[in-house]
């Protein structure tokens, strides 16, 4: 009676299985997850063997040594991120120990009218730095001043208009009696009252 064809399901699993083992067999990628292809890319292109041999070649592998550690390891040239001159020469730039290492230790060498000299300009460029961040002081002042009086102001405006809607709501003893008033004169309640 209609049972379950087990085994027209067991055929279309070992054809599906050929399937993919043709489908592996020609791309070796297909089955595996997309973590291992990420960290193991393909190129999209294929490579002359000029391109594989400078891949290979010494003179582009750096050598990293650290104090006590020997060497950690060989780097790609091309993985290091150095910035360079318009000849290719990588550009030194000063570090901060060094600069910070100019004090007056170092300039004792100096005859006593530099040393002057040079403490003259450095108490100048004090008092100019002084100066300068007392002017950049006023101008935040005066800025801040500009700002306050704008937001007082609108918060006066506000303050006015929640007023006007406050007196608005509001109902005074004159509305009451005008209102009172208006009901006597124009609803008629059929004789009916209260103590009346």
């Amino acid at each position: 009676m209609g049972g379950i064809d087990w085994a027209a399901i067991d055929k279309q699993a070992k054809l599906d299985a050929k399937k993919q083992k043709k489908a592996m067999a020609m791309d070796p990628d297909a089955g595996k997850s997309k973590i291992f292809q990420a960290l193991n890319p393909t190129s999209l292109w294929k490579k002359t063997s000029k391109e594989k041999a400078e891949e290979q070649d010494d003179e582009n592998i750096m050598v990293v040594e650290v104090r006590g550690a020997g060497g950690l390891g060989a780097i790609a040239a091309e993985d290091m991120m150095l910035e360079r001159d318009e000849q290719g020469n990588v550009v030194q730039h000063q570090d901060d120990e060094e600069s910070e290492s100019d004090d007056d230790g170092d300039l004792a060498d100096f005859d006593p009218d530099t040393m002057d000299e040079l403490t003259r300009k450095r108490m100048e460029r004090a008092r100019e730095a002084e100066e300068h961040r007392k002017v950049l002081r006023k101008r935040s002042m005066e800025v801040k001043k500009v700002e306050q009086a704008a937001l007082d102001k609108v918060l006066a405006t506000i303050a006015k208009q929640k007023a006007a809607e406050s007196k608005k709501e509001t109902i005074s003893d004159k509305d009451v009696k005008a209102t009172q008033k208006r009901l006597d004169e124009e609803v008629d309640f059929g004789g009916f009252g209260f103590g009346d």
